[in-house]
């Protein structure tokens, strides 16, 4: 989160899940975060070589909140 690791997560899971991170005081009055996700392993949708959607996916992310 703009630039600082806040913690390695690992998930095991099929389906949906949730995660939670607790925001360094720093960033807490940040009007604008940066948020940045690594995830291995990945796949490509397409099994056709250099065709179809190439892009590497992981999972596919419904919403990032911010509670209070």
């Amino acid at each position: 989160m703009n630039g600082t690791r806040l913690e390695n997560r690992v998930v095991q899971s099929v389906g949906k899940f949730e995660m939670a991170w607790t925001v360094p005081p720093e960033h807490q009055s940040a009007s604008l975060v940066e948020v940045r996700l690594d995830c291995r392993p990945t796949f490509r949708p397409s099994w056709v070589p250099f065709k179809g959607d190439r892009r590497r996916l992981a999972f596919q992310l419904d919403e990032i909140a911010f509670l209070d």
